[in-house]
């Protein structure tokens, strides 16, 4: 599998995950509680996540702005090996083009963003 269809199984994954936590409130609870338990049962054990910290938080106020302060890219360590296919590659080669087009914040504001390289 490569990096892009990994990526997509990543969010699509999370998709149901999200759905999941909205229709079943035990279901969100046990997530806000033991994320790594749950998500080790619900993966049948996919994925390695001893030793690894998983935070949730319950944003599903509506009336509320969350934000979220990511980890500083300089304190980041990086302890893996990733091997890029050719098709990695020849997306990162040949370049591309993103328009993405919507609004933010219950439509205060209007995003319409073009990103090429």
């Amino acid at each position: 599998m490569n990096l892009v269809e990994l990526q997509k199984k990543a969010e699509g994954n999370l998709q149901k995950i999200y759905a999941k936590a909205w229709e079943n409130e035990s279901f969100k609870q046990s997530l806000i509680e033991d994320p790594v338990a749950t998500l080790t049962r619900i993966t049948k054990g996919e994925f390695k996540l001893e030793g690894v910290k998983i935070q949730v938080n319950d944003q599903t106020d509506t009336s509320t702005l969350y934000l979220n302060i990511p980890a500083n890219p300089q304190d980041l360590v990086m302890d893996f090996d990733m091997e890029l296919t050719e098709e990695d590659l020849e997306l990162i080669a040949g370049g591309g083009k993103v328009h993405v087009k919507g609004s933010y914040l219950w439509g205060a504001i209007d995003i319409d963003i073009l990103v090429e390289w």
